[in-house]
């Protein structure tokens, strides 16, 4: 009897000791795994942190194009809660003129693997900026998707738009150079074709400049050119198409919004002689200003080249008259 109860009790401290092995190892298992997801929640801090730091958009977009993942910087850009993003798909963030442009680009880093575009994002309050946007495709949980940033590139837009305008403007006078003048008198010329209007262009040049320039210096000379510049601002809208094509030529393009011909033309050469004559009767001038123009009126179907020709051939039957100066 006594063997037996020390067997019994033998096996149960074995028991015993079994159930706390097997404790102990579960809690030992139990804490690698609480230390292994400490590690991944810190890991995510870490990534979420790094996300929220970079200069631009981060996102992740499904096979389905909705937005599965992205920083805060999307929130902050759109100024739509995590919710409302959830909800939305990528190309509801564009611009109703860049929709279909998205949507070609997420099915093109879906299909080739990497895609690119430039696009504006609209915010909840209707303002829009442009950023680039680049995605390649990914398998997230087995699925495909799209992992992308987005820089703003608002400041480079601006850069390129005002190089542009540099680029159109002549440094002398502020006034639109040849190639601007070029540009944007075609621009006015098709949209006059559309509309069944006719055209005026005024074409003239400095009478003079080189004798200013040698008598009272360069000096002199530009301030001439800058007051010519000021004749041409004073008798036209800031809508008509006012330019320096070079040295002392100068032109003009406008609608034509008088009936008959002749009589636009001179209603045209009137207020560009009355300008003149208010410049010439400033008091203590160095200079009398002398300006020779012709205007024509033509069809706006014409080629520039064409209604310049034929301005610069009446400007020089004019020449051979008399220039406007007082």
């Amino acid at each position: 009897m006594h063997a037996l109860c020390l067997k019994e009790g033998i096996e149960a401290v074995c028991r015993d000791i079994a159930a706390m092995r097997d404790r102990l190892h579960a809690e030992a298992e139990l804490h690698s795994c609480t230390q292994e997801l400490g590690e991944l929640e810190r890991v995510r801090a870490r990534s979420e942190a790094t996300l929220s730091q970079l200069p631009g958009l981060y996102y992740v977009i499904d096979g389905s194009g909705r937005l599965i993942d992205w920083n805060r910087n999307l929130e902050q850009t759109t100024g739509l809660s995590p919710a409302e993003l959830a909800s939305c798909r990528a190309v509801d963030l564009v611009i109703d003129q860049d929709r279909e442009r998205a949507a070609g680009k997420i099915a093109l880093a879906l299909s080739a693997g990497h895609a690119s575009a430039e696009l504006r994002i609209r915010a909840k309050d209707g303002r829009s900026r442009p950023f680039f946007f680049a995605g390649s495709r990914a398998v997230l949980d087995g699925r495909a998707c799209i992992i992308g940033v987005g820089l703003d590139i608002t400041v480079r837009r601006s850069i390129e738009q005002r190089l542009r305008e540099l680029s159109m403007r002549d440094e002398l006078t502020g006034l639109l150079n040849r190639r601007g003048f070029g540009y944007a008198a075609r621009q006015r010329l098709h949209a006059a074709q559309r509309r069944g209007e006719r055209v005026l262009l005024l074409y003239a040049d400095v009478d003079g400049l080189k004798r200013i320039n040698d008598e009272l210096g360069h000096a002199a000379g530009d301030a001439a050119l800058k007051e010519a510049a000021g004749v041409f601002e004073e008798t036209f809208r800031a809508s008509d198409v006012v330019g320096r094509l070079g040295g002392d030529e100068f032109a003009a393009l406008m609608s034509d919004e008088d009936d008959g011909e002749q009589r636009a033309e001179d209603a045209v050469s009137r207020r560009f002689r009355e300008a003149l004559v208010r410049l010439n009767e400033e008091p203590d001038r160095a200079y009398e200003l002398s300006i020779s123009a012709g205007v024509v009126s033509s069809d706006a179907a014409r080629p520039l080249d064409e209604i310049l020709s034929a301005a610069d051939a009446r400007m020089y039957a004019r020449k051979r008259g008399s220039s406007f100066s007082s």
